[in-house]
């Protein structure tokens, strides 16, 4: 059977994003995202309970999000979970884990009322250097 590696989420911006680019000149975009999950106990009581996320976005997906994305905004995004390795100042690396945005939807209307579609250019084009 083949692997799948494949993230869809719903969710809130916990932060504008942050632009970079690359020494390969690609742009590249992060920002966080906030996933509520809410649920009734065996009481009857409402519960909540949110996970964050880390995405990051290249290229087109990049140029774009950077442009029209803000904190608090309801974004849809479909990705990949992708492994990101980093050495603190004390050499100890660490490991985090970002969706890498394949495609995405912002699901907040504009001004005039209209939801901003995303690229149609939504290929994976594969693993690109996050550093």
């Amino acid at each position: 059977m083949a692997s799948l590696n494949r993230v869809m989420l719903i969710g809130n911006l916990t932060r504008d994003p942050e632009v970079r680019m690359l020494a390969t000149g690609k742009q590249m975009t992060r920002l966080g995202m906030a996933v509520n999950r809410t649920w009734r106990d065996k009481e009857g009581q409402r519960r909540e309970d949110v996970t964050f996320f880390n995405l990051t976005a290249f290229d087109r997906q990049a140029e774009m999000i950077s442009k029209y994305a803000r904190k608090g905004q309801r974004l849809f995004v479909d990705g990949r979970l992708q492994a990101r390795t980093v050495t603190n100042d004390k050499g100890e690396a660490r490991t985090f884990h970002d969706v890498r945005v394949r495609d995405y939807q912002f699901l907040d209307g504009t001004k005039d009322g209209a939801a901003k579609p995303g690229p149609d250019d939504s290929e994976d084009e594969g693993d690109e250097d996050t550093e």
